[in-house]
């Protein structure tokens, strides 16, 4: 895992945030999910630098679209938003989560 990565996994790990059980590097549909929260449906990314470039962007695009069409939702969030802005990445995958079913 990346920097940033570890930062969040921190967060996410042993049922912290609202209860929900979160998986890291999660095998799904021949993709592997930086953090998925089965209860909810959720697949979470944390994206560095080389995702802005074309071929990568494009290619996240369709990996979004096939998990979607899966019926996950896919959140992204860069690395500086996890490095610099923790509690505003919490405050929106909280915001999906409270939309989502209760933990078990």
């Amino acid at each position: 895992m990346t920097v940033p990565e570890q930062m969040l996994w921190e967060k996410l790990c042993r049922r912290q945030l609202n209860g929900f059980h979160f998986r890291n590097q999660h095998p799904m549909a021949h993709y592997i999910l930086d953090f998925y929260c089965h209860q909810a449906r959720l697949a979470i990314e944390v994206d560095g630098g080389y995702h802005q470039e074309e071929e990568q962007r494009v290619w996240d695009e369709n990996r979004t679209e096939v998990l979607n069409e899966l019926g996950i939702t896919v959140l992204r969030f860069s690395n500086e938003e996890v490095s610099f802005n923790m509690e505003s990445v919490l405050s929106v995958i909280k915001l999906i989560l409270a939309e989502r079913v209760r933990p078990s």
